[in-house]
């Protein structure tokens, strides 16, 4: 489980190939509704990493836009 990682960006990947994993068995189960919504959270987790990575701890999460 993600969860069990120590620092956030660590624990923001974990949970990016987590979700990876399910958008594939529900691509599989042709379920296009739960995709998307697996897709959307994908992306917005995706855009975390890349924040983090770019940033660092210096931005913290209560400042980030809310993802559109």
């Amino acid at each position: 489980m993600y969860t069990a990682k120590k620092a956030p960006l660590a624990r923001l990947r974990a949970y990016n190939q987590e979700l990876i994993g399910q958008y594939v068995q529900a691509l599989r189960r042709r379920d296009q509704a739960e995709a998307r919504r697996i897709y959307d959270l994908r992306r917005r987790v995706r855009r975390a990493i890349l924040i983090r990575e770019e940033w660092g701890e210096s931005l913290l999460p209560e400042s980030l836009p809310a993802a559109a």
